[in-house]
């Protein structure tokens, strides 16, 4: 990234941080890719540990060099905002260089690079063993959604398109509803509207947590579900065919195109291995663990950045197909068994936004991050609930930022396009 973009999940047509006096840095993670997910760069030590972590430190270390050269003097304050890859770096120099940055906006990230490429693992397997007995071409896939969002949109108050009450959605529609109201007759596949055996173990699968069966580094070893059942809709990142493509291809489902260079240049340096027959986690790992110790930061231990002063502002949306919610939300509560709720309140705060993708969504939630970022560095306002837009086309609403684990209720009267219109609630 180049650092001359507006922030990401700002909204349309905000100022960028250059032109509001910021300096502002960026980098290409200390490698360039030939693809959409390319890591043939793992077989340079350095580039490895760069896209590590190590390149945060590096770009800002020569940037603060630079600033001081240019100004005399350096920065009266320095942020850090970033989603997916981005909010991972973010996360990178809360837990290891907590005194470079005042303040880090952590979109969606993709802080456990090695669990979750693990659990995309297990994701594409689901839909691709057996010949891809399990996976759902877009009919099935829409009838999935119509039966899911027909149980749980209403549970907060107003059918809209949006789901935000995750806890009532889990209850309304769950794996024996799935079975009930959807199940092909004799478990066989006969057809677009219903789901086969297999197919339902696939949906199964994706919705529950990955368990590998050893510990990687960081002591983590469970990827928790994907919400396939509770509002990611999934109508286009399950592929255009039950048969994968070798090397993967954008066609292909999105989680397979992920893991599968990671299994190859990664988790087994084999270039030729099939990740999805020929792939067993537990066959590679030593090389895994050893992976996960240069990828991953789940550390809640953030005593020097909250020492220092540091804010933290966590955001994922409840619909991101890429990086399940809960991630985000497992990370948050180990947050809260390090600190208290009371005292990770001085510091950190944590959004859900129902309906908000990986940067897009059925609402795509547009704010003003580092507005709010720089209010409570510098003048110690501490965000509570915050107003987004939907940066959608033509799209006219907005909706109450919650902080979790509060969701927006439509209040029972009022305008379904303001915010105005519903408040945070925790039942």
């Amino acid at each position: 990234m180049t650092g001359l973009l507006p922030p990401p999940g700002a909204e349309p047509g905000a100022r960028t941080p250059l032109a509001q006096g910021y300096v502002t840095l960026g980098s290409d993670s200390g490698h360039e890719s030939h693809a959409v997910f390319d890591a043939s760069f793992a077989q340079n030590a350095e580039a490895f540990h760069n896209f590590g972590g190590d390149q945060v430190k590096k770009t800002h270390d020569v940037a603060l060099a630079i600033i001081r050269m240019r100004y005399g003097r350096a920065p009266t304050h320095s942020y850090f905002i970033g989603g997916s890859q981005g909010g991972h770096e973010g996360l990178i120099a809360v837990q290891r260089f907590p005194r470079d940055y005042d303040g880090v906006v952590s979109l969606y990230p993709a802080y456990n690079v090695a669990l979750l490429h693990l659990g995309a693992n297990a994701f594409a397997k689901a839909l691709y063993a057996d010949g891809g007995a399990g996976w759902l071409d877009p009919n099935k896939v829409a009838l999935l959604q119509n039966a899911v969002y027909a149980a749980c949109d209403g549970l907060d108050g107003v059918k809209d398109g949006i789901i935000s009450n995750l806890a009532g959605c889990e209850r309304a529609f769950n794996f024996g509803t799935l079975r009930s109201r959807l199940r092909c007759p004799g478990g066989a596949d006969s057809g677009d509207d219903c789901l086969s055996d297999a197919q339902i173990a696939a949906v199964e699968k994706i919705a529950s947590p990955f368990k590998l069966g050893f510990k990687l580094a960081d002591g983590e070893q469970t990827f928790p579900k994907w919400t396939i059942i509770e509002g990611a809709k999934f109508l286009t990142s399950l592929g255009h065919s039950r048969t994968p493509s070798h090397p993967p291809a954008l066609t292909d489902a999105f989680q397979y195109l992920i893991e599968d260079t990671t299994v190859r240049y990664i988790f087994t340096g084999n270039l030729g291995i099939d990740s999805i027959s020929g792939f067993d986690p537990q066959d590679y790992r030593q090389r895994i663990v050893a992976a996960s110790r240069v990828l991953d930061n789940a550390d809640a231990d953030i005593c020097a950045f909250r020492n220092r002063g540091g804010k933290l502002i966590l955001l994922h949306g409840t619909a991101d197909e890429l990086i399940t919610p809960y991630n985000t939300i497992d990370y948050y509560r180990r947050l809260v068994q390090q600190f208290g709720q009371q005292g990770l309140d001085q510091f950190v705060r944590f959004y859900l936004v129902p309906g908000y993708g990986h940067g897009v969504g059925i609402f795509d939630a547009r704010w003003n991050p580092l507005e709010v970022l720089d209010a409570w560095v510098t003048r110690g306002q501490a965000p509570g609930t915050l107003t987004a837009i939907d940066g959608n086309h033509d799209a006219h609403r907005s909706r109450p930022l919650c902080r979790y684990p509060a969701w927006p209720k439509y209040r029972g009267s009022g305008d379904l396009d303001a915010a105005s219109s519903f408040s945070c609630t925790g039942s």
